[in-house]
């Protein structure tokens, strides 16, 4: 920006290239990952695609740090939309997640940033959001599966949305979708 005003009598020109202090670290140490987040790394899955996942969960610990929590308005659907991209993204590489938020929440402490919320409160914000929407991808690949609605409330933990389903379908829809289950049940 040429002639950026400061003040009435001063200006000066601005230059910003778009490098956070990330991507300079990441310049200098030629690693293709974040720093601090080395031990989730190094498994025959594709680095991009872990990294993707821990800057999902990375992202959502910083904004539920500041107290935000999941809903469908402002910065608390953006926590939301990082629950969601995590868990699908998830599927694949089966990051722990109680390890990844205190990587994460240690990460930024690292940074400087203040918390308005403890660790285990955070965990405890993104391991709910995260339930509730495991939970509606199981719940679209069981409607999916079976060929007909089912309902059944998505903002549980897992365990109890498993629990419900075992009341809630027939002992032959059970059968049917066992397979699904089972592979959620690993996640």
């Amino acid at each position: 920006m040429h002639d950026y005003p400061i003040n009435e009598d001063q200006k000066v020109n601005i230059v910003d290239i778009g490098f956070g202090v990330e991507r300079l670290v990441w310049g200098i140490n030629k690693k293709n990952y974040f720093l601090d987040f080395d031990n989730f790394y190094g498994n025959d899955i594709d680095s991009n695609k872990i990294t993707s996942a821990v800057d999902s969960i990375r992202t959502a610990v910083l904004i539920a740090r500041d107290g935000i929590r999941p809903s469908n308005h402002d910065h608390g659907y953006r926590l939301r939309q990082l629950s969601k991209r995590f868990v699908s993204r998830n599927e694949e590489t089966k990051l722990n997640l109680k390890e990844l938020v205190h990587a994460s929440y240690m990460y930024w402490e690292k940074w400087g940033s203040s918390s308005n919320v403890n660790e285990l409160d955070v965990f405890k914000i993104i391991k709910q959001e995260n339930d509730r929407n495991y939970n509606s991808f199981l719940l679209s690949e069981i409607k999916e599966h079976l060929g007909k609605n089912v309902d059944i409330n998505i903002n549980q933990t897992f365990v109890e949305f498993l629990k419900q389903i075992n009341t809630s379908l027939s002992r032959e829809d059970r059968e049917k979708i066992n397979e699904i289950i089972k592979n959620y049940n690993e996640k």
